[in-house]
């Protein structure tokens, strides 16, 4: 489709006073037209295409090197900012950090049997006050 000419007639798309005793254009000026406007419409794509490596590139960085934060501990709950993303990941801040959750909080009680729920706040910018 062309807001510019009618593939099929060679004449304008719209049926319009001025436009209606208009000639057909030729086959050639046809193709040129097309041809230009298809260009012209696919200048933005093409930008963003050249970029869009980099820019998913860049998130994936940022996404593995962000920070882990501990939010907040209520109870047997642990609200976390930014838990990574694979299992090996999130196996290995708990294997640093249960230490920490079962000294500073105290959530660990019986060291043989424990229930911990981990919730992951990654979209949400949440500030601890504590």
């Amino acid at each position: 489709m062309s807001t510019h000419v009618d593939w099929s007639t060679y004449k304008s798309p719209y049926f319009h006073s001025a436009t209606r005793n208009t000639p057909p254009r030729s086959k050639e000026k046809v193709v040129s037209m097309l041809f230009d406007e298809l260009r012209t419409s696919s200048r933005f794509f093409s930008f963003v295409g050249a970029f869009v490596a980099l820019l998913v590139a860049i998130f994936l960085v940022w996404m593995v090197v962000r920070p882990v934060s501990i939010v907040r501990v209520d109870g047997g709950a642990v609200y976390v900012h930014n838990l990574p993303l694979t299992t090996e990941g999130k196996i290995s801040w708990w294997n640093e950090n249960k230490r920490l959750l079962r000294d500073k909080y105290s959530i660990i009680r019986n060291p043989s049997h424990f229930t911990i729920v981990i919730m992951n706040f990654w979209w949400l910018c949440i500030t601890s006050n504590g």
